[in-house]
């Protein structure tokens, strides 16, 4: 269900650091995706931010809740202030479907 709705949001290419919480969604991940592998949260969130500013396409980034989050603020900052195209950053459920509870990251939306 969440591939689907990714699919249709041309949201196929993710960036992450993935934790035990990602692996649901990573072990479905269909014919389509492209997954990139970071190995820090900050690295992950400038890697997404780099190829939405370049390619003018979202690119969705899968971090690990808690720590996770906090360790990509710095990259977040500088997303923000760089005021990239789109990207989003969630936490995703044991489940593999989007997390019930608000984002951890605020979204952001095209330049005006």
């Amino acid at each position: 269900m969440a591939h689907e709705f990714l699919a249709r949001q041309q949201l196929t290419t993710v960036f992450g650091d993935p934790g035990s919480s990602e692996l649901p969604f990573l072990t479905g991940l269909p014919d389509g995706f492209r997954y990139v592998l970071g190995l820090h949260e900050g690295a992950v969130v400038g890697m997404a931010d780099g190829y939405a500013q370049a390619s003018g396409r979202p690119a969705l980034v899968s971090l690990p809740s808690a720590a996770g989050s906090g360790n990509a603020l710095g990259a977040l900052t500088n997303a923000v202030a760089s005021r990239t195209p789109y990207w989003s950053s969630w936490p995703v459920s044991r489940c593999g479907r989007p997390s019930a509870r608000r984002p951890t990251s605020p979204t952001w939306t095209p330049r005006p």
